[in-house]
This record gives C-alpha cells, sequence and structure tokens, in this order.
C-alpha cells in the first residue's frame, strides 16, 4: 500500500504507453520500463497514492518521476477515456468512449488545468483567488464547473 506518496512524470519527461511497456523520455534518453514499473509510471497522475514505493523511489532516482506528499483535500484527475488538446486559449476535452467533444472556454480551461496541476479543488481555488482578488463568486464557480465535469465523465475524484 503507499505511504502517503503520490507521483507524476519528472518536468520534461514524456510517457507513452506501449501496452506491455512504457517509453520515457526525458529530451535525451529513451528509457523502456517493463514489468512493475509500467503500473507505478501508468499511475503517476500527481494525485493517486503509489502503490509499490521502492520501484516509484527508483523511477525518482532515475529522474524519471518525482515523489511528493499527496495533495490535501478532494483530489480529481482526467479519467483515462478523456482526451485533450489545446487550441488557442481554449482546451478540447473528447469522451473517447461516445466521442463528445466538449470545448472549455479560457477561463473554464485555466480551472480545469489548475485542478489537474495541483490535484484538488482547494488549491486550485487557492489560485485563482489569488488571479482575481475580490472576486466573491470564485470558489462558487469553480465548484459548479468542477462538479459538471464530473458528472459528464470529465473529471473524476480519486479516492
Amino acid at each position: 500500500m503507499g505511504v502517503g506518496v503520490v507521483a507524476r512524470p519528472a518536468p520534461g519527461v514524456e510517457l507513452e504507453d506501449l501496452g506491455e511497456e512504457v517509453l520515457a523520455y526525458d529530451g535525451t534518453t529513451l528509457t523502456l520500463l517493463s514489468g512493475a514499473e509500467v503500473a507505478v509510471v501508468r499511475a503517476a497522475d500527481g494525485v493517486s497514492d503509489v502503490l509499490d514505493v521502492r520501484v516509484a523511489r527508483d523511477l525518482e532516482d532515475r529522474g524519471i518521476l518525482t515523489l511528493t506528499e499527496p495533495p490535501t483535500g478532494e483530489r480529481f484527475r482526467r479519467p483515462g477515456h478523456v482526451g485533450f488538446c489545446e487550441d488557442g486559449d481554449h482546451v478540447v476535452l473528447m469522451d473517447l468512449r461516445s466521442g463528445l467533444q466538449h470545448v472549455l472556454s479560457a477561463s473554464a480551461a485555466e480551472v480545469w488545468w489548475l485542478v489537474l496541476e495541483t490535484g484538488t479543488l482547494d488549491e486550485a481555488v487557492a489560485t485563482l483567488e489569488e488571479s482575481f482578488p475580490g472576486e466573491a463568486s470564485v470558489r462558487d464557480e469553480a465548484e459548479a464547473f468542477v462538479r459538471d465535469l464530473v458528472a459528464k465523465g470529465l473529471l473524476e475524484p480519486v479516492t
């Protein structure tokens, strides 16, 4: 079981899932990961507890992952069936199961990115409140937006 550690790819590291293996590329070195390493990097979303800390620490030592304490509060992540692309200052989300596309405005895209980057609604709202001081509705609007994304299956809570 995890011991209060979450993982995410180290800065500059791109991961490509090949089925039974995963390629990690840091701009210079290409590393083929297999076995238990694959399970750890697939779960490296910055919010889910690491289940194999020994393997995760090895990947951290090799510069592939960054390990941190889990964020506090309610945690969220992008489900595996949701693809996305940036289009200018908008983000297009696609439910790969249904094919439905959802275009997020610039402000909605900012909330979506902040929730993914921080892992929690509370941290995302804190960042937004710093950017928009005095806007009393920031929390309520961000919470409603996140709940809507969860209801549509475009964001999922991490338990």
